[in-house]
């Protein structure tokens, strides 16, 4: 008498429907995501990549905490992953003014704190964040380890403690400022007036330009949708090549009076999205299950 399979196949079916979960959301490819450092406005913005518009404004919590301000914004490099650097509401054991790094779902706003990154906010706090290229490096601008006035430094920030650490003082003198990383993997620093590139390697500064107007320095990160660098001055966004040259984009209807962080969503990898983890899994499943009635079909 031939042995019954079916037993086995409904159980691997059963682990193959329990394990095709639906996808978690995950922004579109290219969407803008823009913070705001005023107080009290701790809300992450969402831009529509085409027009500039708002497609959704969400207050941020961290480990249950209100965010009070941002001040740089960073997409990990191959994640969905949304590293910030904030400003807590009343903070247990510390001062409001202490900013943190911490990491973030894009889509809900929710995340968890890293560990402090920077000064109060009275004594030149770090603000702009951005990552090398391929993720192992994570940048930001400010902070008090440099000579006078502080603002004008680069700093490297340890992914895991938030721990800031002096890399170079551009020397740019200017009071507003903000950083990205280019296609070539140089860091480029923007100041009210003028446009630097600082080697990645040798960290040598070349003065690229001088801007009439305050284009990028309130916020700016590289895009590779546009294959150029997205900045923003208040409400105005512009773009600008890898000489410096900008040109302005859009006005976005964003209510944002002073944006300090700006982030845009390249997408995560193929392990990253739920919905493809879930179909890999299924499908091994299946196949180990196939595999298990040949097996007791030749038994």
């Amino acid at each position: 008498m031939p042995r019954r399979t079916t037993p086995f196949w409904s159980s691997a079916l059963l682990l193959v429907l329990l394990t095709a979960v639906p996808a978690t959301a995950l922004p579109p490819s290219g969407a803008i995501f823009l913070c705001e450092a005023y107080d009290g406005d701790g809300v992450l913005i969402q831009l529509n990549p085409a027009t500039g518009n708002t497609v959704s404004s969400t207050p941020m919590v961290i480990d249950g905490l209100t965010v009070d301000s941002c001040h740089g914004l960073a997409f990990k490099p191959g994640t969905s992953q949304l590293y910030a650097i904030l400003n807590l509401d009343n903070p247990p054991g510390r001062n409001d003014g202490e900013r943190v790094l911490a990491v973030m779902n894009p889509e809900t706003a929710v995340g968890t704190q890293i560990g402090e990154i920077g000064e109060n906010a009275m004594s030149e706090p770090h603000v702009s964040l951005v990552f090398s290229n391929d993720g192992s490096r994570l940048f930001t601008t400010g902070g008090s380890s440099c000579s006078s006035p502080c603002d004008e430094s680069i700093h490297e920030v340890d992914q895991l403690t938030g721990a800031a650490t002096l890399l170079i003082d551009v020397a740019s003198g200017e009071s507003k400022k903000s950083v990205a990383v280019g296609p070539d993997g140089h860091l480029y620093f923007s100041g009210e007036d003028r446009i630097l590139r600082v080697d990645s390697g040798s960290l040598a500064i070349t003065e690229l330009n001088n801007l009439d107007q305050d284009d990028m320095d309130d916020a700016m990160t590289w895009d590779p949708t546009r294959g150029a660098f997205l900045g923003i001055d208040r409400t105005d966004l512009y773009t600008m090549d890898t000489t410096g040259d900008t040109t302005y984009w859009a006005t976005t209807d964003a209510d944002i009076s002073y944006p300090r962080g700006m982030a845009v969503f390249q997408g995560p990898s193929v392990l990253e999205i739920p919905s493809l983890s879930a179909v890999g899994t299924s499908l091994f499943l299946l196949l180990l299950a196939g595999v298990g009635v040949l097996r007791m079909r030749q038994g």
